[in-house]
C-alpha cells in the first residue's frame, strides 16, 4: 500500500492481519474448548452410568452447537445474547469459588467470562460475522436448523420420558420405604426383610445369622418404634453396560424408639426383581453412633 493512502481503521484497532482471520481462529478456539469441555463431562457421566445426566448434557451440547452455528454464519443478535450469558455466568462462577475457595470454579468462571467479552466486543469476531453474513446460504441455514431442532426434539422428548419415569419410580421407592422401615423397625419382621435383600446384601451382609443379630440389636434397643414419619430421600438412574438400567436411592425417617428420637436408613435398589434393601442402619444420634445391615 502506497504512503499516501491512509491505514483502514480496522488495522489500527487490530494489527496487520485482516481482522476476520483473527476472528475465525478465536471462534475456532473457542469451539476447541467447548469440545473439549463437553466430552469430558459426557465421558464422566457415561463412565458412572447416570443415563440421565447423559441426556441433559447432550440436550445442552445440541443447542450450545445450533447457537455456535448461528454465530458462525454472522447472527449478531445470537452472538450478542451468548455473549452476555457466559458473561453473567462466568462472573457468578468466579464470585462463589472465590467465596468457597474453589480454585477450580473460580478458574472456569474466569475463562467463560472472558470468553463472554470477547464474543460481545471483539473488533475480529465482529468483522468475521460481517464476512460470512455476506456469504451466508439460506438454504443451508434452514436445512441446519431442521436438522439441529430434530435432535434437540427428540432428545428432549426422550428427557422428558425418562423423568416422567423417574417421578414415578420415586413415588414407588418412598411407598416401599415406607412399608420397609414399618416392618423392620415397628414389627421386627425377619421374613420381609431376607424377602426383600438384594443380592449385594445377601453377599455382604454376613448371612441370616448377621440379620438376626442385627433385628435383635434394634428390637432390644430401639423396641417398637412409632410415629414413623414419611421416608424422605431421592433416586437415580445407573447404566450397566451392556444393557442394565437400574435405580438406586437413598430413604431416611425418623421415629420414637424406646430411649427418644431415632433416625432409620435405607439404601434401596430397583432392577428386574423390583424394590430391594441394599442397606439398612439406625442410630439415636445424640447417644451412640448407627447400627448398620
Amino acid at each position: 500500500m502506497k504512503e499516501s493512502t491512509p491505514q483502514p481503521l480496522w488495522r489500527e484497532v487490530v494489527g496487520d492481519p485482516e481482522p476476520w482471520r483473527r476472528g475465525r481462529l478465536l471462534l475456532g478456539g473457542f469451539a476447541l474448548l467447548m469440545i473439549a469441555l463437553q466430552s469430558f463431562l459426557l465421558f464422566d457421566a457415561i463412565s458412572v452410568g447416570e443415563i440421565d445426566v447423559v441426556l441433559i448434557l447432550a440436550s445442552n451440547a445440541a443447542f450450545f452447537w445450533l447457537q455456535f452455528y448461528f454465530i458462525w454464519i454472522g447472527v449478531h443478535w445470537v452472538r450478542l445474547l451468548l455473549g452476555i450469558w457466559n458473561m453473567i455466568t462466568g462472573f457468578c462462577l468466579l464470585i462463589w469459588g472465590w467465596r468457597d475457595s474453589n480454585g477450580l470454579q473460580a478458574f472456569l468462571g474466569i475463562a467463560i467470562l472472558v470468553v463472554g467479552v470477547y464474543l460481545c466486543l471483539s473488533p475480529s469476531i465482529y468483522f468475521f460475522a460481517n464476512r460470512q453474513k455476506d456469504r451466508r446460504n439460506l438454504i443451508e441455514s434452514i436445512v441446519v436448523g431442521l436438522v439441529f431442532f430434530l435432535i434437540l426434539s427428540l432428545l428432549s422428548t426422550g428427557t422428558f420420558e425418562l423423568f416422567t419415569y423417574k417421578a414415578r419410580l420415586a413415588a414407588e421407592a418412598h411407598e416401599f420405604a415406607d412399608n420397609s422401615f414399618r416392618h423392620i423397625f415397628n414389627q421386627h419382621d425377619t421374613y420381609f426383610l431376607m424377602d426383600h435383600m438384594s443380592e449385594k446384601l445377601r453377599a455382604e451382609g454376613g448371612g441370616q445369622l448377621h440379620l438376626t443379630q442385627f433385628l435383635q440389636d434394634a428390637t432390644i434397643r430401639a423396641g417398637d418404634v412409632v410415629g414413623l414419619q414419611p421416608a424422605v430421600g431421592t433416586i437415580h438412574f445407573q447404566y450397566t453396560f451392556p444393557a442394565l438400567l437400574e435405580a438406586r436411592g437413598v430413604m431416611a425417617t425418623t421415629g420414637k424408639a424406646s430411649n427418644g428420637n431415632a433416625e432409620f436408613y435405607l439404601r434401596l435398589v430397583q432392577n428386574e426383581n423390583g424394590w430391594q434393601v441394599d442397606a439398612v442402619s439406625w442410630s439415636y444420634p445424640r447417644l451412640a453412633p448407627p447400627t448398620h445391615f
